[in-house]
């Protein structure tokens, strides 16, 4: 922040000049020139500028931080109260849940951030405190293999994880990840079956994934909820010249979660290029299991869903593929 302009002597003469400190002006009424002075432009028109400039911007971080403050505290009142009806070790587990959660977010809060960077940081934060809240009201017990031990409440595991996730919710220009991501630190606030090194590795991979990729893993998890779909069931190549660009996208996505571990061929088979994958014949790895179930994805929107997988559906004009089946069958 700016903490000193450049002023003009009150004497009026325009080579003369001086450096008035941020404080003394906002302060010290001595040197604060009055209307007379300043009516007469005795201040320059660059230092007015730059001075209404930083204030603008102060006054804008200030409100900004006083209402993401109070999202925080209402956020961490509301699960704090819970505590209440949470007694021995259970209870000392969820305060320090939650005591991680207040202490990390205004810690995050109080650092400068756009207006949407803001937003989306107040989202995560209130879906994280609103999921602990409901894991404790549902008699879920927090991990007890150390992960909230902590001699500063800002260097345990669990807080670094936490601030690892605010700070990808908060630069996520796709803002349909952000409860996503978010439900990362929730889900591993109460299953110690996923390690730190594990959790970490979730979070980078799913940020480096968009949100029409985690539809389409939530699509793999949940697919007999979508039994009517007529999901491709040839190779793409079967219809080399038919298939638009935007369905080899979603082929070239399909290939990227393949190589990632997401998801395997129900067959045990491999594959190296989009061109020859079956959607039909697509499910769930391990990897792929574990982030649907950190990223709670039964909660993604079936309307989602759909529209990612609109390039999938087999259409009757492509007609018949190379070994004259309708769609592999």
């Amino acid at each position: 922040m700016l903490l000193a302009f450049q002023v003009r002597s009150p004497t009026g003469d325009p080579n003369l000049v001086y450096w008035l400190s941020l404080h003394q002006l906002l302060i010290d009424s001595d040197s604060q020139p009055d209307v007379a002075s300043f009516q007469q432009g005795y201040w320059s028109y660059e230092s007015l500028t730059l001075l209404r400039t930083e204030l603008d911007l102060l006054s804008k971080n200030m409100a900004s931080l006083d209402t993401a403050n109070k999202v925080i505290g209402a956020a961490t009142a509301t699960t704090g109260a819970l505590l209440s009806l949470v007694s021995g070790p259970m209870g000392v587990l969820a305060a320090a849940a939650v005591s991680v959660l207040d202490v990390t977010a205004k810690d995050m809060a109080s650092r400068t951030l756009s207006q949407r960077e803001r937003i989306r940081l107040d989202n995560s934060i209130e879906y994280i405190a609103d999921s602990i809240r409901r894991g404790l009201l549902n008699k879920q017990v927090p991990r007890q293999d150390g992960f909230f031990n902590t001699d500063t409440s800002l260097s345990n595991n669990a807080a670094e994880l936490l601030e690892g996730v605010l700070l990808k919710c908060r630069a996520q220009f796709q803002e349909k990840k952000v409860q996503l991501v978010s439900s990362i630190f929730s889900y591993v606030t109460f299953n110690a079956s996923v390690s730190e090194q594990a959790a970490y590795q979730v979070l980078n991979l799913v940020d480096r994934l968009t949100f029409n990729h985690l539809c389409l893993i939530a699509y793999y998890g949940r697919r007999d909820e979508f039994e009517e779909f007529n999901i491709l069931n040839s190779r793409f190549h079967e219809f080399t010249g038919k298939l638009s660009e935007d369905v080899m996208s979603v082929a070239r996505d399909l290939l990227l979660l393949f190589q990632e571990g997401i998801l395997l061929e129900v067959n045990g088979n491999s594959f190296f290029e989009h061109t020859v994958i079956r959607p039909s014949q697509l499910g769930l790895a391990v990897r792929g299991q574990m982030i649907f179930d950190m990223l709670e994805m039964e909660k993604v929107m079936r309307s989602d869903i759909l529209l990612a997988l609109k390039d999938l559906e087999y259409q009757e004009a492509w007609g018949p593929d190379m070994a004259g089946k309708i769609n592999g069958r």
